[in-house]
């Protein structure tokens, strides 16, 4: 049985993908995710964030949240957004 969060992390972008409008540096990445368990959210922003073209450096804030788009057969991510800060 997969469980929707939204995690809201810190990290530094560096040459992000081309889907993405981030200047360089400090960003917050936010994404949804479903998984099967709790235990997958770390490993998989930090895979998201570093094929984004993003290092994961921050804790990981992690809310339970309602779905916009349904669970498939395997744990997936979506909605990912990047906002730098700071200078």
């Amino acid at each position: 049985m997969f469980s929707h969060f939204t995690v809201i992390t810190e990290g530094v972008a560096h040459n992000l993908d081309r889907h993405f409008d981030c200047r360089n540096g400090r960003v917050f990445m936010s994404v949804n995710l479903w998984v099967e368990t709790e235990e997958q959210i770390f490993d998989m922003v930090s895979e998201i964030g570093r094929d984004a073209g993003c290092d994961v450096r921050g804790d990981l804030r992690v809310y339970k949240t309602e779905p916009k788009q349904a669970a498939q057969n395997d744990a997936y991510g979506y909605g990912i957004n990047f906002a730098p800060y700071g200078d």
